[in-house]
């Protein structure tokens, strides 16, 4: 289930990146509504890893500390990737520019 939803979300998503600030994002919108739905499935797993939390009783917090890195190492990476190059998305320039904007004279159809 989370490798069809999130392909289908990812591929919103690169659609997304792919024709911001561009003429054709005019024509060619993108919804979002699996990235949405996705989003909410991941949620409801973060409600129930909140379920599970410590002072529950459920964990067993000696096999937790005792995690060898290999296991955690490459997700606490892949997280902080994920932020730096989300920052970076979101702060670049024209980032916030959904379609371009055409200065006067910058238009291809002149007026007669």
């Amino acid at each position: 289930m989370w490798f069809a939803m999130g392909s289908i979300a990812f591929r919103e998503c690169f659609e997304d990146f792919r024709t911001w600030n561009t003429n054709e994002r005019k024509h060619n919108e993108v919804e979002g509504r699996n990235r949405w739905l996705t989003f909410a499935i991941l949620l409801s797993d973060v409600i129930l890893c909140w379920k599970y939390r410590e002072g529950t009783g459920h964990l067993d917090m000696e096999a937790a500390w005792n995690t060898p890195f290999y296991n955690w190492g490459s997700w606490v990476a892949f997280h902080l990737w994920m932020l730096f190059f989300w920052l970076y998305l979101r702060f670049k320039t024209g980032s916030t520019t959904k379609y371009p904007i055409e200065e006067e004279g910058d238009s291809k159809i002149k007026n007669e």
